[in-house]
């Protein structure tokens, strides 16, 4: 299975990680995160960048939507929850 990977704003990057159709017809997409814009090294300076999952609380890890895919596409309910597809993953720093 390709990977899908979607922006929610500037600052945390997440792929598809799993769909799961319900039996009413809905469909529960999870929602894995893989990087995030973060300071690099607090401790050491200021500089910031796209920092790997580890970096982040465990409660930002994963997100839930769910889509009604009689009424809506997958697309949809993730540009409507501030969510964009993008291509290619940034450089991930430490």
């Amino acid at each position: 299975m390709k990977n899908t990977y979607v922006r929610q704003g500037s600052s945390m990057i997440y792929k598809i990680a799993e769909l799961e159709m319900r039996s009413d017809n809905w469909l529960n997409i999870t929602l894995e995160l893989v990087c995030g814009w973060d300071y690099i090294d607090a401790d050491g300076s200021d500089a910031q960048g796209f920092v790997g999952k580890e970096h982040f609380v465990e409660e930002s890890q994963y997100e839930y939507l769910s889509c009604d895919i009689m009424n809506e596409s997958i697309m949809q309910v993730l540009k409507d929850n501030g969510y964009k597809t993008i291509k290619n993953l940034p450089t991930i720093q430490g």
